[in-house]
């Protein structure tokens, strides 16, 4: 109940996937039209208010300390990064992922998703 109550019930409009093998999940997504977003602090990637967000999108977060496994990003398809002050260090993972989703969910992105 108490992480129902935190996410605001956002947990009920997006959908959410449990899966058991990474490689098969990730080209899944691909298989059905999901556009595979990776985040990360690398200068390489592109900034968030470059993204076009597409209809259907999965983001993967890693954690702060190591990222994401190199599996997870190398089979996506954008890496993303939040702009932001020079020296800056990184976000946390819940304050990445609230900024990521806001923006890209505002911006048209999964639109007209319903779970699944």
């Amino acid at each position: 109940p108490k992480c129902i109550r935190a996410s605001a019930t956002a947990l009920f409009r997006i959908p959410l996937f449990v899966f058991r093998e990474t490689e098969r999940f990730l080209e899944d997504l691909h298989a059905h039209g999901f556009v595979r977003y990776s985040t990360s602090v690398e200068g390489g990637a592109t900034s968030l208010n470059e993204i076009a967000p597409a209809a259907r999108m999965a983001i993967f977060f890693g954690s702060e300390a190591s990222g994401l496994p190199e599996l997870v990003e190398s089979a996506c398809e954008e890496r993303v990064r939040i702009p932001m002050e020079s020296g800056l260090d990184s976000l946390n993972v819940g304050a990445s992922a609230a900024v990521v989703l806001y923006e890209l969910m505002q911006r048209g992105g999964m639109a007209n998703s319903r779970p699944a």
